[in-house]
């Protein structure tokens, strides 16, 4: 399972995801469309058999129906899909800046983790992470790592950053279950 560039758009946005079965031979594709770009950024197999995806968006972005909240800025999606290749739902988060998802992972509870990027303050359930540079514009940003629960309901978030632009890369897991994130 992996995202895929689209050629299509005139952004260069990645908005597809591709599965492909035991020959390497693709199983099924789709994509998310709306206005604005949606750009897919990583996917990780679920517990369910599913995918879950994170990316951003402009604008909206649609899911085969599912409609997620227009963006302040750029906002962050998250959406599922079935083993078959169907969205079975989709949402969108984000503050008054631009959000950026950058990676995910799902827990064998089904939980769900997602490390980005934020140039404001964001509120994830009942934690608002501050804006910790003060300056809510495209070069200065600070990382975030945050779960929810299978239901969407928040169980925590944390940030980290300073003056200037801090870029969150990549998210793993130890082998105790804890998140491990890289950044510069």
């Amino acid at each position: 399972i992996q995202p895929a560039a689209d050629t299509l758009s005139p952004h260069r946005a990645v908005r597809t995801v591709i599965d492909t079965d035991t020959h390497n031979t693709w199983a099924w594709s789709t994509t998310v469309s709306g206005q604005g770009d949606q750009l897919v950024t990583d996917c990780e197999a679920s517990h369910d058999d599913g995918v879950t995806v994170v990316g951003d968006y402009q604008q909206r972005a649609n899911f085969s129906g599912t409609v997620i909240p227009e963006a302040a800025w750029v906002d962050i999606f998250e959406a599922t899909l079935s083993s078959g290749g169907a969205w079975t739902s989709a949402m969108g988060y984000g503050g008054n800046g631009a959000e950026h998802a950058v990676g995910v992972h799902v827990t064998p509870q089904g939980e769900t983790m997602v490390l980005g990027r934020t140039s404001s303050a964001l509120t994830l359930g009942t934690t608002t992470l501050m804006d910790l540079d003060g300056i809510n514009d495209g070069s200065h940003y600070d990382i975030f790592l945050a779960q929810h629960r299978p239901n969407g309901a928040w169980d925590w978030a944390v940030q980290g950053g300073g003056a200037g632009n801090d870029v969150p890369l990549g998210l793993a897991v130890s082998a105790s279950g804890s998140p491990v994130v890289s950044f510069i």
